[in-house]
């Protein structure tokens, strides 16, 4: 009975995980505004910079000249807990519409499992990449992208050295390329 409580849980953690990428994630849809988002008070919103997220580089002339940027103008965040683990939410808006959502676990283990769930849900990447911290380096960022046709939109999960993991999902670009 053990054995089949603990696959019945991990069906449900799949299946909550799997949630996320829908185009119409919970209560967010592409091209939807702050004020929208807001609105549907779900959660609890706070705004951050851009520059607070991704320092501009003095050594690079100001620029952020990062790997991991997301050229966004505003930046929402809140607390998710999906299938058991703790998130930071990061809605990513340009000219104030919705592009991008990406999810932060709190905890390494969470980000672990992400990744082992993310594998579950939607079998083996189509891209696995090693990056550094700079735009054309190579380091110990791995970076791992799924395309789900079905809901629509590009999943890349980042494990940033072992110490921190993101999961991003944006729409599929419509001229191809990744």
């Amino acid at each position: 009975m053990n054995k089949l409580s603990a696959y019945a849980g991990l069906c449900a953690v799949l299946a909550l995980l799997a949630e996320p990428a829908r185009a119409d994630w919970q209560y967010t849809r592409w091209g939807m505004t702050q004020a929208e988002l807001k609105g549907t008070a779900k959660s609890n919103f706070s705004r951050v910079s851009p520059d607070e997220l991704f320092p501009t580089d003095t050594r690079k002339g100001g620029s952020r000249g990062t790997a991991l940027d997301v050229a966004a103008d505003a930046i929402l965040m809140s607390g998710e807990k999906i299938g058991g683990i703790d998130y930071q939410a990061i809605y990513y808006f340009r000219a104030d519409r919705l592009f991008q959502v990406a999810l932060v676990p709190l905890s390494i283990d969470d980000g672990n499992r992400t990744e082992r769930l993310l594998e579950g849900i939607y079998g083996a990447p189509e891209l696995v990449e090693a990056t550094g911290r700079d735009v054309g380096s190579r380091g110990c960022i791995v970076r791992k992208q799924w395309r789900s046709r079905q809901d629509g939109n590009l999943v890349t999960f980042f494990n940033k050295c072992g110490s921190r993991f993101e999961v991003r999902y944006e729409p599929i670009p419509a001229k191809g390329g990744l």
